[in-house]
């Protein structure tokens, strides 16, 4: 895996779990305050392999490592409501 791909991942899963957390703030509030957070996907053992390794170099003496298994990510789709449209002429 490039850093790129790797980068592509972890950003859409930081995307999904941030979103997650706005709806279920009670998961939030276990995170201690600055704490790592890795983003673990079952069904990537190779990046979860490279998170966990970063989030060790990265992390300071003493600090938390909040690990978030991932059991799979839903397929995107569309969250806007009812929308309608208008065709004009130029």
């Amino acid at each position: 895996m490039t850093n790129e791909e790797m980068f592509i991942k972890n950003h859409m899963l930081h995307t999904e779990f941030a979103l997650y957390l706005v709806e279920h703030p009670q998961m939030g509030k276990k995170i201690p305050p600055e704490s790592i957070v890795v983003l673990l996907p079952d069904n990537d053992p190779e990046l979860c392999e490279k998170n966990i390794k970063i989030a060790r170099q990265n992390g300071e003496a003493g600090q938390s490592i909040v690990y978030v298994h991932i059991k799979k990510v839903r397929p995107p789709r569309s969250r806007i409501v009812e929308p309608t449209l208008a065709v004009g002429q130029s």
